[in-house]
């Protein structure tokens, strides 16, 4: 992952009217990244709250913007015009086909077919939780949980 923010102090901004983009932060330092819709993906912390894995929305000739939803914002207690502290990473392709790494470690392990029976929620909740983990050894420990978790 590359470090994009660090323990950077933003300001939420308010744009009315354009839906999910309503409130959003502009991250500074991105305009030259390039990558359309979905490319992009980021994750980190705003105030301390982990934001999982989304996207950065391009905008011709600017940095990238970065929607924060109701659900940040409430567990942040922040509104618009308010300063909060972003520390955020540009997650690479690489980590982007992390997924069937992950499915692959279940099929060796032989649970993928119990992994496949979760509901969509709960496959999504492992996924994401690997995913987060901040180092790989983390994540190989995730793995190894959810695969004894899956074997019982």
């Amino acid at each position: 992952m590359q470090q994009l923010i660090c323990q950077q102090e933003l300001e939420l901004l308010y744009l009315q009217g354009k839906g999910a983009w309503t409130f959003f932060l502009q991250i500074p330092g991105t305009r030259e990244l390039k990558g359309k819709w979905g490319d992009l993906k980021v994750t980190g912390t705003i105030d301390g709250h982990s934001i999982g894995v989304m996207n950065l929305a391009p905008l011709k000739g600017k940095d990238k913007i970065l929607s924060v939803n109701a659900a940040t914002r409430k567990a942040i207690q922040k509104t618009a015009g308010e300063r909060v502290m972003v520390e955020l990473y540009l997650i690479d392709y690489v980590e982007n086909v992390q997924e069937q790494h992950i499915l692959g470690s279940f099929r060796d392990a032989d649970v993928l077919s119990k992994f496949e029976a979760l509901s969509r929620e709960q496959q999504q909740e492992i996924i994401r939780e690997v995913m987060e983990a901040p180092s790989e050894e983390r994540q190989i420990q995730l793995i190894v949980k959810h695969i004894n978790l899956l074997d019982r």
